[in-house]
């Protein structure tokens, strides 16, 4: 592949070059070694969490004699679990602390055996992140909620699936616990079984204001207590039992002409309304995102329902059938060619039916914050794309490079591209030519690509470190 070329020590490709390697897959332990030798090469300790590394760079990490870094690590979620996991039989209890939090802190599942671990773990807090992070299933887990400590058995019972699987006597010992951390914990079940009040007086009745709003919003409401709840004087409760797909249809036309605009538009999204009735309801579709509608989410199984929701005039109600995972063929056209963008929209992010056809046109022209996930959605198709090599738009020439059948000269074309992201992404191709691969290790503004590589050979790793004036270990 060709001698790298001697460079000057203080030049900022050293760090570049070696904060690459860590993420390159290709690279093995003893390159991760070398640069985890040289504290020189190292990044600032807070940017160590952000930085992708391969499986033998985290093998290297977990094992550092220093728990600093292992605690810096610890906070890179990102990592194979199965290596990262090793942390949880840390020998440094603030290690194992950290490991925890952070799991739990971006909901990230660790292997079952860091779970195990985790939850006889000496240290409460330590067991308590495991109870919130473990199955409902967990035997683990059942365990804790039987734990010495207040905080652990509150969390091991966060779950509502896990409540289910408890014995009566479980269940038993923990609502009469005395601890205000469990009792709150276990409140929320204190009515498990219990069916929503459905009449009037029941509603009267029930003390708990969280199942008085679930009774609004879901419940199967008698006549009396449907009437009384569109006259409530509270907007939010007219607003709410508008959604409710139980409300006779009369009076969902009741709340259809609600001084309240919130209350219209929530009535006018009422499942049973003619596209007649929904007409003549005064409501304005909001700015930005807008609630789905609860009878679409209900029927999303049904092909007769999305099909009713995808033809509707209201706009809201083909967005609401839009963000559904799954729909028919003939409902995924409609809403492919739907005039509104926000359906459309809606459609990619959410569908995994949507069409190659519309993903692309979105890739190359949403602004939506998540534009660049377009690319990863199944109907995001591969091959053929290698044709938007020479585009005008910058977001297509770097999908050329998605094309598996694009070949070497493609990809090298692109790596001398006018924009800095479609270079970078060559940069980093493993199909690119050795000698522009060795070209690119000098360019600053694509080095870290091309030192991560996968196609870098390892005793070209191994100069570049050398060159860095990283010690051979």
């Amino acid at each position: 592949m060709g001698e790298p070329r001697p460079v000057e020590s203080e030049t900022r490709l050293h760090e570049r070059w070696a904060m690459a390697l860590l993420g390159n897959p290709a690279a093995p332990v003893d390159v991760a070694r070398r640069v985890f030798a040289t504290g020189s090469l190292l990044p600032a300790g807070s940017r160590l969490k952000n930085v992708e590394l391969s499986p033998a760079a985290t093998a290297a990490l977990v094992a550092h004699p220093d728990p600093k870094i292992r605690m810096q690590v610890a906070e890179n979620q990102r990592l194979p679990r199965n290596i990262l996991g090793r942390l949880a039989s840390d020998p440094d209890s603030a290690v194992r602390a950290r490991f925890a939090l952070m799991a739990w802190r971006n909901d990230t599942q660790p292997s079952p055996e860091a779970l195990a671990v985790m939850s006889v773990d000496p240290d409460p807090e330590i067991r308590g992140a495991a109870g919130r992070l473990l199955g409902s299933r967990d035997e683990a887990r059942l365990r804790l909620v039987e734990d010495p400590e207040p905080d652990v058995r509150a969390a091991a019972v966060s779950s509502r699936h896990v409540w289910s699987m408890l014995s009566l006597e479980a269940r038993e010992r923990l609502l009469a616990d005395p601890d205000p951390r469990v009792a709150r914990a276990v409140g929320v079940y204190r009515h498990a079984g219990t069916p929503l009040p459905t009449t009037l007086a029941g509603f009267a009745a029930e003390s708990s204001l969280k199942r008085r709003e679930s009774v609004v919003i879901k419940g199967r409401l008698d006549r009396d207590l449907a009437e009384h709840l569109v006259r409530d004087p509270d907007v939010a409760v007219r607003a709410r039992v508008a959604g409710n797909e139980h409300l006779p249809v009369d009076l969902a036309v009741l709340l259809g002409r609600d001084h309240d605009p919130t209350v219209r538009l929530a009535a006018s999204m009422h499942g049973g309304l003619s596209e007649e009735q929904r007409a003549a309801i005064d409501y304005i579709v909001p700015e930005g995102r807008a609630p789905i509608a609860r009878w679409v989410r209900a029927e999303q199984d049904d092909p007769d329902a999305m099909r009713r929701a995808a033809a509707s005039a209201h706009v809201l109600l083909r967005r609401s059938a839009a963000n559904m995972r799954r729909l028919p063929p003939d409902v995924v056209e409609i809403l492919a060619r739907d005039e509104d963008y926000y359906v459309r929209l809606m459609l990619c992010h959410h569908c995994a039916d949507a069409p190659h056809e519309l993903l692309v046109d979105m890739y190359a022209h949403d602004d939506h914050l998540e534009w660049e996930m377009l690319r990863f959605k199944p109907n995001f198709a591969r091959p053929g794309l290698a044709r938007f090599v020479d585009h005008a738009n910058a977001r297509l020439r770097r999908v050329a490079l998605l094309d598996p059948e694009a070949g070497p000269d493609v990809v090298e074309r692109l790596s001398r591209d006018s924009d800095f992201q479609v270079r970078y992404e060559a940069a980093g191709d493993p199909r690119l030519p050795p000698g522009r691969l060795l070209e690119l290790l000098y360019d600053e503004d694509v080095a870290s690509a091309a030192a991560g590589n996968g196609s870098l050979p390892v005793d070209c790793m191994h100069r570049l470190l050398d060159a860095a004036g990283a010690p051979r270990v």
